[in-house]
C-alpha cells in the first residue's frame, strides 16, 4: 500500500465519506477513486488537485504529503522533510528543554525518523492521542 493511498483511506475515514461519495464530489470515476485506496494507482497532479480540493486543510496536508513522499526515491529520503502544520511540524522543537539528556536524544532521534518516514510520524501521533484519552480522539 502506499503512503498515498493510506492516507486517501484515512482521510475518507476521518471525514465519514465514501468511496462513492468521493467520486460523486470529484466526478472522477468510482473505478479510479478504489484504485487509489487500493493503492493500484498513483494519482497524476491533475487529479490529485481535483481530489484534494474536496478535503478540509488537516486531510488535504496529509494526503498531498503521502503523495510527495511517495514520489521521493528512497535514495533522496534522508534528505528533505515533508512536513505538514498539524502531523510533524509539532515535532520540530530543537531543544526539549527541562528533560534529561537521555529523553532529549530520544525525542530528537524520533523526531529525525518521523521526518524520514511517514509510518513514524503516524505512530507517534497515534500514541500522543493514546496517551492523551478518548478527548484528544
Amino acid at each position: 500500500m502506499s503512503r498515498f493511498s493510506h492516507a486517501l483511506t484515512t482521510a475518507l475515514q476521518d471525514l465519514g465519506w465514501t468511496q462513492l461519495e468521493l467520486a460523486n464530489r470529484t466526478r472522477l470515476a468510482p473505478s479510479q477513486i478504489n484504485k487509489y485506496v487500493r493503492g493500484k494507482l498513483e494519482p497524476g497532479a491533475g487529479a490529485l488537485e481535483t481530489i484534494c480540493r474536496e478535503f478540509p486543510e488537516g486531510q488535504r496536508a496529509n494526503v498531498v504529503a503521502a503523495w510527495l513522499r511517495d514520489a521521493v526515491p528512497q535514495s533522496a529520503s534522508g534528505l528533505l522533510a515533508i512536513l505538514t502544520p498539524g502531523r510533524t511540524a509539532d515535532l520540530q522543537a530543537e531543544s526539549v528543554g527541562e528533560l534529561s539528556r537521555e529523553v532529549d536524544q530520544a525525542v530528537r532521534y524520533l523526531t529525525d525518523m518521523a521526518r524520514r518516514h511517514t509510518e513514524i510520524s503516524d505512530l507517534l501521533v497515534d500514541l500522543a492521542k493514546a496517551l492523551q484519552g478518548p478527548a484528544a480522539r
